[in-house]
């Protein structure tokens, strides 16, 4: 199977995200979004990832320049690409981009705003599995994933969501604990939290596991494809 991983300016993470899929047995393909010439492009591809980092310098938001970007030319093609059973990650300014996008629920209606204690966080974190049936979390029950992000709260603005990931120490203060939400086919996931920066026993603080590696979250998402395609 191949994953498209795209990236663009001040996207720092997708040499690593193509890393923990490759480890997890997939083909993977880095392309820039403005090299993206067609938007059909996308559906040579089994699954799709945004990765973590600054894309375009956090310019009025944080990831809003590159949804903007994708909006404009990728969006229709990224639902189509859903609706195909095809599965999309986006991690720390992944997620921040699927949110303004309305891939996770309504343009508008969630958002991940500054960190409660108005500075960045650079920490491991202790997170519990909370939905499953979500096809990039199968089987996983607790992980210990590296968290880095200066708007990484998530504010659900009272609206009802999917939550996937849920912080058991909340060090953000996010609504609910959340540190991830999933879509209503558990296709689309959305996480504050670094998983490809986990992906085996030696990136651990001390080399001690907890719960499941990083890793299992892009070996899930291989399975799934592999399985259904």
């Amino acid at each position: 199977m191949k994953v498209l991983i795209i990236t663009g300016d001040g996207v720092n993470c997708e040499l690593e995200t193509a890393r923990a899929f490759k480890m997890a047995g997939a083909e993977t393909q880095i392309l820039h979004v403005s090299d993206l010439t067609e938007a059909s492009l996308i559906h040579d591809f089994q699954a799709l990832a945004l990765p973590g980092g600054f894309s375009f310098g956090d310019e009025l938001g944080s990831g809003k320049v590159f949804s903007l970007k994708i909006k404009n030319f990728l969006q229709d093609a990224l639902f189509d690409f859903v609706a195909q059973g095809k599965p999309i990650i986006g991690i720390c300014n992944g997620f921040q981009v699927l949110t303004k996008l309305g891939l996770l629920s309504k343009p508008g209606e969630i958002g991940l705003a500054h960190n409660e204690g108005g500075h960045f966080i650079d920490q491991w974190a202790t997170l519990k599995v909370t939905d499953e049936d979500c096809i990039w979390l199968k089987g996983i029950k607790e992980m210990h994933l590296p968290i880095r992000h200066g708007e990484g709260r998530f504010i659900s603005n009272g609206h009802t969501v999917r939550k996937a990931l849920e912080y058991l120490d909340n060090p953000n203060g996010s609504d609910d604990s959340i540190a991830g939400v999933t879509d209503e086919s558990g296709l689309v996931l959305g996480l504050m939290p670094h998983p490809e920066a986990a992906i085996k026993e030696a990136l651990y603080p001390g080399g001690v596991v907890t719960g499941s590696l990083g890793l299992q979250i892009f070996k899930n998402a291989v399975n799934y494809c592999k399985e259904r395609f």
